[in-house]
């Protein structure tokens, strides 16, 4: 039995360890093609997604990361990099690594002006709606601009503020574009909040006994405060009414002038009959 059970722990200590690694079942993506459309997002969505997929895939060697990256081009592109290729044979350029096929890509594939289109469009971005509106604009435009320092894109983005929003975040001290625009989104829209307040707050009205100022409510009332008319006021002064007085003695604006009206008409009047 003890020759037996000494076998065995050889047997298990000779075998070869299998490691059971999740990641190697795991299923990566195969990145989208790329037809050679000139769109700036478009090839740098390209170039951003072979990246990922070699991360993912482990891919490390140069050359296979310039053929796996071919084999994703389409259309125009294929096009282009079959040239390409014949002058690469023909010992004319040089594309071996994953570094000079980018930028190859990227002058061939990019449409003239992007970045200074990009950097005019910035300068005129105004944050005039939401916050969100303004934050996802301001991202788009910065994927076109790759050489802006980091203080000019704080600069850029907080001078395209609100005055309330960049007062709030020049409060808060950011040196980097990524935490003023979280800080940023969670602001609320504090022109429309006031608005909106202002709408519902209810306005003060003097008390009738001279007292302590009451408040109604702006919103729109059927038989609400009405200016009186001329006809009404000559009504009154036929029957001997007078004006109301204020605390200090003087006759209201529009009332006053309405009596004094009033009472002219009905001397007139009188006269004449």
């Amino acid at each position: 039995m003890s020759i037996q059970i000494g076998l065995l722990q050889r047997a298990l200590s000779n075998a070869p360890v299998v490691a059971h690694d999740v990641g190697a079942r795991l299923r990566i993506p195969e990145p989208k093609a790329y037809s050679g459309a000139r769109d700036a997002k478009k090839v740098e969505n390209f170039l951003f997604d072979m990246e990922q997929y070699f991360l993912a895939a482990n891919v490390e060697d140069e050359a296979r990361k310039v053929s796996t990256a071919t084999m994703n081009l389409t259309g125009d592109a294929k096009l282009w990099w079959r040239t390409k290729y014949s002058e690469i044979q023909a010992n004319q350029v040089r594309l071996d690594i994953w570094a000079l096929l980018q930028e190859a890509i990227r002058v061939q594939f990019f449409p003239e002006n992007v970045e200074y289109n990009a950097r005019w469009a910035l300068r005129k971005l105004e944050h005039t709606s939401s916050m969100q509106d303004y934050v996802k604009a301001f991202s788009a435009l910065m994927l076109d601009i790759r050489d802006m320092s980091e203080k000019d894109k704080l600069f850029t983005f907080m001078e395209g503020l609100k005055s309330w929003a960049r007062v709030e975040l020049q409060r808060q001290r950011l040196t980097d574009l990524g935490s003023a625009m979280t800080v940023a989104e969670r602001l609320t829209d504090f022109a429309s909040e006031t608005w909106r307040n202002r709408q519902t707050m209810p306005s003060p009205v003097q008390n009738k006994a001279g007292g302590a100022k009451s408040f109604r409510s702006n919103s729109n009332r059927g038989g609400g405060d009405r200016k009186p008319t001329l006809s009404l006021v000559r009504r009154a002064v036929q029957a001997g009414a007078s004006p109301r007085r204020t605390d200090r003695g003087r006759r209201r604006g529009v009332l006053g002038v309405s009596y004094a009206m009033a009472r002219i008409d009905i001397g007139i009047a009188r006269r004449s009959s």
